[in-house]
Parts: C-alpha cells; structure tokens; sequence
C-alpha cells in the first residue's frame, strides 16, 4: 500500500449541505460521550487495559474507553470531515470486487442466504455492476477508486493509519447492499 504526497491531492469544492448539516449537529449526549465532546486532541493515551478497553487521561482524570464504539464514532467524524477531499490509501495491485464479493458472501456476519439472496455469481455481477456506476462519485468524494471491477484506492481516513483489510470484502459488501442508492 502506498500514499500519495500531500501535494498531490485537490481540494473539492462539495457544495453539499447535507455533509455540512451532519458535521455541525449536536453531539450525542450520554454515557461515555465526555471523552469526544471535550476533544480527542486534548487527551494523552496511557496504555491498553485489555483487548477492548484502553485508558486516556485528560488533565487530572483517567477513562477507561470502549474502544470499538469510540473508533467508530472518530471515523465517521473523520469521513465527513474530509468529505469532498478525501486522501487515498492506493493498493498495491487491484482487489477485483467480484472475488471480493465471494469473500464477503462467505463471512456469516453477511447474513447471506442462497436460497433469498441468489448465486453468488450473480451477487458479485451486481455489485461491480452497482460500484461501476457510482465510481465517479465514490472517487470524487470518498477517494475510493473504481476501475475495471476492481478497486484501486480506498479512503484514508486517519493520516497514517492503514485499516485491516481482512475487512474489505465486507466493506464490499456492506457499501452494495446497506446504502441507499436512490437518495
């Protein structure tokens, strides 16, 4: 995997409110949401409590942070963040959606069914099919790269940071069938 140099990447001009609408909704309010409300910059981490947990200190207290929920909350705010401008990780070598898919299909946590959801094959015909369509768009404002049936680039959402992608095929997967298209 590789990045391009930060000169190389363009601003867009989105002209979308609605990214702008959610980045300047209220915060949730609840249990556990004073660690991002009060700003992530301002906390120092300390160390891992144990595979789900870590401890960060903001000024004179300490939390214990459920990492999982609070990474998810940091990358949607990421994302809509960069919206419009977004950097790109670029693979190495194409990952083809189609075997992507079939990957995907295979995880249990897809809740694929045969009998419902048809051939794999036809799943995976789809889907490039759906990507193909979007690509323009997933490129201009997601930096995701689609070309060929296959994916190029995927967003980077955290400078430095390189997702799992052990991840992708669900991503996939995910992108295809839990957004909605016809908004």
């Amino acid at each position: 995997l590789s990045r391009p140099p930060a000169s190389s990447l363009r601003a867009t001009d989105v002209g979308s409110s609605s990214a702008i609408d959610l980045c300047s909704d209220d915060p949730p309010k609840g249990p556990g949401t004073y660690v991002l409300g009060c700003g992530c910059g301002e906390h120092s981490y300390v160390g891992v409590v144990d595979h789900d947990y870590v401890l960060l200190q903001h000024q004179t207290r300490l939390y214990i942070v459920l990492i999982g929920p609070v990474s998810e909350e940091y990358f949607y705010q990421q994302t809509l963040r960069r919206w419009g401008n977004m950097p790109r990780i670029w693979l190495s070598s194409p990952a083809p959606i189609a075997q992507l898919v079939d990957l995907g299909l295979a995880n249990p946590a897809s809740g694929y069914d045969k009998e419902s959801d048809g051939e794999p094959a036809d799943v995976g015909a789809a889907v490039c099919r759906l990507l193909a369509e979007k690509a323009e768009m997933l490129a201009e404002y997601l930096g995701l790269e689609i070309e060929n049936d296959a994916i190029l680039s995927l967003p980077q959402l955290v400078d430095a940071y390189v997702p799992p992608l052990n991840g992708l095929p669900l991503f996939v997967l995910r992108l295809a069938s839990h957004v909605d298209w016809t908004a």
